[in-house]
């Protein structure tokens, strides 16, 4: 049976998912063995979920291959409209690279690995290397797709129980207090030599719970990857020195947060759009948390108590003024369009129209139209909360069509002034003419091979561009 520890927003409704599944959780949180009923368990986790406290869109998912399979396909099954970011770096992973580009302003550097199965790149902070310069590093947070990894000069080597590094002396987790184990902990490092003096080792807070003989097995193990690495660092033909965990981030659009919410409601009671509004940080999380404190307390107000609050996020969300768009690729990267003006809303629809200028430049076109970028153009945008395209007609200054473009994505979500979204690629274009056109249907297919999309949202991205096709002709 696989463990897995699980952190983060999306924490007890994932912890559902995965007991229904099965799968054994691992280092429960106290509130996830309250709301579960579940007793302490301190085994060294197969998987480990969490979301990242800079994204909270999704969760990154890391471990042994076998049981990302399973959990991959889990979360899958359960999420169709997911999108899923593979990781070619893994995490902690040592790798030599090429810087590529530096930026001297914040002093970090973009370097570039070459790996047998995949390149990546990764950003390093507190640079002082130049272009062209090749250099070990560790990765300290993996890049998923498009995204970059984080890097560190700092070499490390993890463990379940412990971290190597770089130090002339022992040090112990603070989270260890007791003193018995902290001696013992000290004892096993005296006692044992690593391959160079110039390591060290640092104990986990994972070795409080692990036997001696467990801890010791783990130090042999780990002092002969740390001697392999060290005869592979001065050889300049070894990329990847050592091979960190394997994962992927998942992201939850719209649709995927409403069935979280669901599925955590099962368990307790929980606010209309709670996970939806996790995400954006924690200004509105404590909102969340004040609202559900409400429903707790209240059993006999549970529908006023969540009608009142979807009225609170759409005056405060959807309203008039400007507006910034995030148009987030398959692959993770953000394209961040010319932002408009709300200037009409139909709050019974949840729907809305957004008035923007652009910037004339005859060297440019419109992508999917095919047509100049000139002086005096103008869009008018029209979304609707939840819905999985969107329309945009192109005007001239004399107010003249120059164009309609249909964009195909996942359900609109609405933020602090931003709205968001992920791009499915395929397009509808509707010229002046007559003319319509399907745009990047083959991308559309690439994604649904190489494992970003499930075959359900492909199929439901064809299934709306049909339709809106046979609305233009009929």
């Amino acid at each position: 049976m696989l463990n897995v520890k699980i952190r983060g927003i999306y924490s007890t409704a994932l912890t559902k998912i995965m007991l229904e599944n099965n799968l054994r959780i691992t280092y429960p949180t106290n509130i996830i063995k309250s709301r579960f009923e579940l007793e302490s368990n301190y085994e060294v986790p197969d998987i480990e979920i969490f979301d990242n406290i800079n994204d909270r869109q999704g969760v990154v998912v890391l471990g042994k291959e076998k049981g990302l399979k399973i959990v991959k396909e889990i979360l899958r099954n359960e999420f169709e409209d997911s999108i899923i970011r593979e990781s070619d770096s893994g995490w902690n992973s040592i790798c030599r690279g090429k810087v590529i580009k530096v930026y001297h302003e914040t002093r970090s550097a973009i370097l570039e690995f070459n790996l047998p199965k995949g390149n990546f790149q990764g950003v390093l902070d507190n640079n002082i290397h130049k272009v062209g310069d090749t250099l070990v590093v560790s990765v300290k947070f993996p890049n998923f797709s498009y995204i970059r990894a984080r890097l560190s000069p700092n070499i490390t080597i993890a463990g379940d129980h412990i971290i190597l590094i770089e130090s002339n002396m022992p040090r112990i987790s603070r989270k260890i207090l007791d003193i018995n184990k902290r001696t013992e902990l000290l004892e096993i490092s005296k006692n044992f030599s690593l391959i160079s003096d110039n390591w060290n080792i640092l104990w986990r807070t994972s070795a409080e719970h692990a036997k001696r003989e467990e801890l010791e097995e783990e130090l042999i193990e780990l002092n002969k990857i740390l001697e392999d690495i060290l005869n592979k660092k001065d050889n300049e033909a070894e990329i990847l020195l050592y091979k960190g965990l394997p994962g992927f981030y998942i992201e939850f659009p719209y649709s995927s947060k409403e069935k979280l919410d669901e599925i955590r409601d099962t368990v307790l009671d929980t606010i209309p759009k709670h996970h939806f509004i996790k995400s954006m940080g924690n200004e509105f999380s404590n909102l969340v948390d004040f609202a559900e404190l409400l429903l707790k307390r209240s059993a006999d107000n549970k529908e006023n108590i969540k009608n009142v609050f979807e009225e609170f996020l759409s005056n405060n969300l959807l309203k008039k003024g400007k507006v910034s768009i995030d148009h987030v690729k398959l692959d993770g990267r953000i394209f961040h369009l010319t932002p408009g003006l709300i200037s009409e809303i139909n709050e019974d629809e949840n729907s809305f129209t957004i008035t923007r200028y652009f910037k004339g430049n005859t060297n440019k076109i419109y992508d999917g139209l095919r047509v100049p970028i000139e002086q005096g153009d103008y869009g008018k945008t029209e979304m609707k909360l939840g819905e999985y395209y969107y329309k945009t007609t192109y005007f001239n200054r004399k107010n003249e069509v120059k164009g309609i473009y249909y964009n195909i994505n996942t359900p609109i979500e609405m933020y602090q002034n931003t709205i968001r979204y992920v791009d499915l690629e395929i397009d509808v274009v509707n010229m002046p003419d007559g003319k319509i056109r399907v745009e990047d249907k083959e991308l559309l297919d690439s994604f649904y091979i190489n494992g970003y999309i499930s075959l359900s949202l492909k199929e439901l991205a064809t299934k709306i561009v049909r339709k809106i096709v046979e609305n233009i002709k009929s």
